[in-house]
C-alpha cells in the first residue's frame, strides 16, 4: 500500500518537474533578441516557436519575430507577426509606424479608409479594458442598481424615494453601457474573420479564375473574410474593395 502511494505521488510530481525543466518565457524572450543581435535569425525564430507553443502571446514577442522574420529576409512573415500585435494592441502608434513602413517597402498600395470617427470612439473605449473588467463593471453596477431599487420600493419620503430611483436610473444605464462595451471588446479579440494574403493573388469579382480579374494582390496585403464557397473566400480591402480569392493564400491573423 506504501509503495502505491509512493507511485501515486511520482505521477502526480512529474509534471511539475518536467515544467521546472523548461526555461521560463523572460528566459527565452532574452534568448531570441540575443540571437537576433548575433545575427542568428532563424534560431530566434525557432526560439519564438517555443513560445507560442505555450500561448505566451505577448505584443514583445510578435514584434520580435516580426523584426527577426525582416531580417531573415521573410518580409510577408514579418508583416504577419506585426499584424497579430497590431490585433492585441490596434492604437499602438509604434506598432502601427513599423507596419506601415513594412507594407510600402513591399510594394502594397492598398490604403486603410478611415472609419466613422464615432465607431473609432466607441472601439477605442471598449478596447480600453479587457472583456473581463467590463463583466466585472457590470456585476457591481448591477448590484449596486437592485440595491437601489430595494431601497426605492421601501422608502417612505418623497425627496429619498426620487433619490434613490434617480440612482437606480443612472447604475441601470452604466451598466447597460458597459454590457455594450464589453460585447464590442470580447466581439473584437474573438473575430476570425481577418486574415493575410500569404502569396501573390489575383482579386477576382466571382468565386472562379475565369470572371473578371479586380486587381494583383501583394502579399502581406490585409483583407477581412464575408463570405465562404467552396475553395473560395469572399474579403473586403482596406480600401472597401470587395472580391473572391482562393482560400489556400490566406493565413487567419
Amino acid at each position: 500500500m506504501k509503495t502505491l502511494s509512493q507511485y501515486i505521488l511520482i505521477l502526480l510530481l512529474i509534471p511539475f518537474a518536467m515544467d521546472g525543466s523548461q526555461p521560463s518565457a523572460e528566459a527565452l524572450m532574452k534568448e531570441g533578441l540575443k540571437a537576433i543581435e548575433k545575427g542568428d535569425y532563424q534560431w530566434a525564430i525557432n526560439v519564438y516557436d517555443q513560445l507560442e507553443s505555450r500561448s505566451a502571446y505577448s505584443k514583445a514577442l510578435y514584434m520580435n519575430r516580426s523584426l527577426a522574420h525582416y531580417k531573415n529576409s521573410e518580409m510577408v512573415l514579418a508583416i504577419y507577426y506585426l499584424e497579430k500585435a497590431k490585433k492585441l494592441y490596434p492604437y499602438d502608434s509604434g506598432i502601427n509606424r513599423a507596419l506601415s513602413g513594412l507594407r510600402i517597402e513591399a510594394g502594397i498600395d492598398i490604403f486603410e479608409v478611415p472609419d466613422f470617427f464615432l465607431s473609432v470612439y466607441w472601439k477605442k473605449l471598449s478596447l480600453s479594458i479587457s472583456p473581463v473588467s467590463w463583466f466585472i463593471i457590470q456585476l457591481i453596477a448591477g448590484i449596486l442598481f437592485l440595491y437601489m431599487l430595494y431601497r426605492w420600493q421601501l422608502g417612505r419620503e418623497r425627496h429619498l424615494k426620487l433619490r434613490d430611483f434617480l440612482r437606480a436610473l443612472a447604475l441601470l444605464c452604466l451598466f447597460l453601457f458597459a454590457l455594450a462595451l464589453g460585447y464590442s471588446s470580447d466581439a473584437y479579440y474573438h473575430d476570425d474573420a481577418h486574415a493575410l494574403v500569404m502569396l501573390p493573388e489575383v482579386l477576382y469579382g466571382a468565386a472562379d479564375a475565369r470572371s473578371e480579374a479586380i486587381r494583383d494582390l501583394v502579399p502581406g496585403t490585409h483583407v477581412q473574410i464575408l463570405d465562404s464557397l467552396s475553395d473560395w473566400h469572399k474579403v473586403i480591402l482596406e480600401n472597401k474593395e470587395e472580391g473572391w480569392v482562393i482560400s489556400k493564400v490566406l493565413s487567419g491573423i
